[in-house]
């Protein structure tokens, strides 16, 4: 009776593994002492497409390449804590940044970047010249440029950087050379997506610059935070279809530009010019103007957003009614930038619902939690202004998981620039997103659990197998194993489900004066 129990089980394992798809794993390939590769460099080689790289916490000296063509849904991650790729004083013989990356859907993940400077004054940490690319936990300091780059046909791909941090890019002297380098410059991407990252003390630039026909500029913090020489916060100098949701902007009083955030100031050329900024922090010391954009822009989407200083809201236009303007907010630290709200806060209780903008929904869902974590926005009672509401509990904050779905918005990606659940990634056409829409009204990003850990942990690479069918196949394979008749081959009802638990699973001026010429260079 055991040895026919036994090969049935045998017998079932057999047909469910014969009707299931081959199981496809990139290799994974390790860097470090000891390891096979001693430098990040030799492995990338190496590597085809589909396969991890895995670069042991450290420091790695004199190693500058290109992440090849052909290697696309390639995943680099550090491990053990962050690997750190320092360029100081090293000649990047390919011109442009540590790593060029030219193969499509690449995810990037807890690495530092440190130090690139090439002749042109435009050394990044990471060049992308591919449609997609994905950043997560990562940092970027001291180099020209944080991160550069466009895809090789404007309006295709999108780049997502979340949980990362820019801190004093720019070098400080390559506006006096002839160009600006900045924390970040993205070029003319279909879509490009800022989520839970901190950007600050760029020298002489722009801390956010973006060319892309879709921003996602959401839950952030952006601030010059002392440096005299920081230019623009937030620069969108083509306009686009644009959200900036849920951040925190600040500007000290010697800042090199009197504007914020800078819409269009280029010219309108990009398809769509939309602009939304909803449930923001701004704190200006320089008596700028807040927000400028071209005569005769839309200013209904600027809602819920606290003003604090002395300069104009906007450059134009009407400002609603629903923000703050004048008043003190009553911040819990602003000196050392916390813009929480203290209880008694004129802004308590004074926002409105800003509905859907262009089929996405601008309710702000979340807070950026410093550093580099987000949690979920209290939604119980009436909405507060600007980017936190009081009463939210930020004490399990952590990484929320981004789940694959573009939304409307066509070719552009203009829809949630993550969803609920799913895979890691920003969207149809990231590194390894879905192409399903969030439905009207969903949010981004939208976290499984708060508090979840960093979004650098490992990952399986994809597979074509069902899991319910590799799932069978082990709980029988396991029946087999332990022999026990009771469980594996008593006879049970038609139809009954077989019972075992699934497991849990680029120069350019930088003038003060807005001018159409402004920021041509590079790109």
């Amino acid at each position: 009776m055991t040895t026919q129990c036994n090969r049935r089980s045998l017998r079932a394992v057999l047909i469910a593994l014969t009707f299931t798809p081959s199981v496809a794993f990139g290799a994974t390939l390790q860097v470090g002492s000891g390891k096979t590769y001693a430098k990040p460099c030799a492995a990338f080689a190496a590597a085809a497409a589909g396969d991890t790289v895995e670069i042991d916490a450290g420091t790695y000296t004199s190693d500058a390449c290109n992440v090849g063509a052909g290697k696309d849904n390639l995943t680099i991650r550090g491990v053990g804590g962050r690997a750190k790729m320092d360029a100081t004083g090293f000649a990047i013989s390919n011109g442009k940044a540590i790593w060029v990356v030219d193969s499509d859907k690449v995810t990037i993940e807890n690495i530092e970047f440190m130090g690139a400077a090439v002749p042109d004054w435009n050394g990044a940490g990471i060049r992308i010249e591919a449609a997609n690319l994905t950043i997560r936990n990562c940092y970027f300091h001291d180099n020209q440029d944080g991160i550069l780059g466009g895809p090789p046909t404007d309006g295709t791909g999108e780049v997502l950087i979340e949980y990362s941090e820019f801190d004093h890019n720019g070098l400080g002297d390559g506006c006096n050379q002839g160009g600006c380098a900045h924390n970040m410059y993205l070029n003319h991407f279909g879509k490009f997506t800022l989520q839970y990252s901190w950007s600050h003390n760029v020298e002489t630039a722009h801390l956010v610059k973006t060319r892309a026909y879709a921003h996602y500029i959401l839950y952030n913090r952006i601030g010059s935070e002392g440096n005299t020489t920081t230019s623009i916060q937030i620069d969108m100098p083509n306009g686009g279809l644009a959200y900036v949701i849920g951040n925190t902007i600040q500007k000290d009083a010697s800042a090199g530009n009197g504007f914020l955030i800078d819409f269009a100031e280029e010219g309108a050329s990009n398809p769509t010019q939309t602009l939304y900024v909803v449930g923001n922090t701004f704190v200006d010391g320089k008596s700028s103007t807040f927000i400028g954009f071209p005569a005769g822009t839309d200013t209904s989407g600027i809602v819920d957003n606290i003003f604090v200083g002395t300069g104009t809201p906007l450059s134009s236009g009407a400002l609603p009614a629903a923000n703050l303007v004048g008043q003190d907010p009553l911040f819990v630290a602003a000196a050392s930038y916390d813009y929480h709200l203290q209880s008694g806060s004129p802004a308590i209780g004074k926002g409105v619902d800003p509905g859907v903008g262009s089929g996405f929904a601008l309710m702000p869902a979340f807070e950026y939690v410093h550093p580099l974590k987000a949690v979920v926005r209290k939604s119980a009672g009436a909405l507060d202004l600007g980017a936190f509401q009081f009463g939210t509990d930020t004490g399990d904050a952590g990484t929320v998981a981004a789940g694959g779905a573009t939304g409307a918005g066509g070719s552009t990606g203009a829809g949630g620039s993550t969803g609920a659940g799913g895979s890691t990634s920003s969207g149809g056409g990231t590194a390894t997103g879905g192409t399903a829409a969030l439905p009207d009204g969903a949010a981004p990003g939208s976290p499984e659990v708060a508090g979840e850990s960093s979004g650098c942990g490992c990952r399986t690479a994809p597979s074509s197998v069902p899991a319910r069918a590799i799932f069978f196949a082990l709980a029988l394979l396991a029946c087999i194993a332990r022999r026990r008749r009771s469980r594996c081959c008593q006879p049970r009802a038609l139809n009954e489900p077989p019972s075992f638990s699934s497991p849990s699973v680029v120069p350019e001026t930088c003038s003060e004066t807005r001018s159409p010429a402004r920021g041509q260079g590079r790109f």
